[in-house]
């Protein structure tokens, strides 16, 4: 099957099923509870949407087991906040694809190792 993982703030991971054509920005922002979402290209080909506008909220919540993910490869100059969702990235055309059911529960597992790492620090930019 096709599908989708959305990473929470509390550190819950969701498996979902693709949306069908056309719906995958509903779903996105469904999943992200947000009416805009940016995208964070993993270095594995697949993509993460991230909420565009999470650090205007009220009380804008890190998400640990993102961040965790992301510091997997490399250093980090930002955080990543607000609830997730990752896909399977997108094909030569631009269009987004999904993931399959072993690349979902690969996911799954390497979260629940990374859950009990500790948090990333940030580097300032090399600009900076």
């Amino acid at each position: 099957m096709a599908r989708t993982l959305t990473i929470t703030t509390d550190g819950q991971v969701r498996i979902n099923d693709w949306p069908g054509d056309g719906q995958l920005l509903d779903h996105l922002y469904a999943e992200i509870e947000t009416d805009l979402v940016t995208t964070v290209p993993l270095p594995d080909g697949k993509t993460m949407w991230a909420d565009d506008e999470a650090l205007f909220k009220p009380d804008p919540q890190i998400n640990t087991l993102g961040v965790k993910l992301l510091g997997t490869w490399g250093e980090l100059v930002n955080y990543v906040y607000g609830t997730v969702v990752i896909d399977g990235g997108v094909t030569e055309e631009g269009e987004s694809i999904p993931l399959t059911d072993e690349e979902a529960e690969a996911l799954r597992a390497r979260l629940a190792e990374l859950a009990l790492q500790p948090l990333p620090e940030l580097v300032a930019p090399s600009w900076f």
